[in-house]
């Protein structure tokens, strides 16, 4: 199954890096925001360039951060470097407050 993992949190967070870890058996692809961008994550950037960056963990390779909103990560991962087509998209916000998995919406 190939999953696509963002977040708004950030790329560097530790939630983001152990739900990579529990799915590293399936094939996952993480495009998250360089750093955090909660409450702006159905806006997409339309102005300012968009850079990316590759982020290693552990002494490899674990995704892309992108320098817009979490929208932008998807349609990044969606339509320019995303290897294979995605069966489910993680969009999750790592708060202990949150109590819904499959969708949440910060903001």
């Amino acid at each position: 199954m190939n999953i696509l993992l963002t977040n708004d949190d950030g790329i560097y967070v530790q939630g983001l890096y152990s739900l990579y870890e529990v799915l590293k058996d399936d094939h996952e692809f993480v495009v998250a925001p360089d750093s955090e961008r909660s409450a702006v994550g159905h806006a997409i950037t339309l102005v300012d360039p968009l850079r990316v960056q590759s982020v290693n963990r552990n002494g490899s390779f674990f995704g892309l951060a992108l320098s817009g909103t979490p929208a932008d990560c998807v349609k990044l991962a969606v339509h320019y470097s995303y290897p294979f087509r995605s069966h489910i998209l993680f969009d999750h916000k790592f708060s202990p407050y949150t109590t819904n998995l499959v969708y949440s919406i910060s903001g």
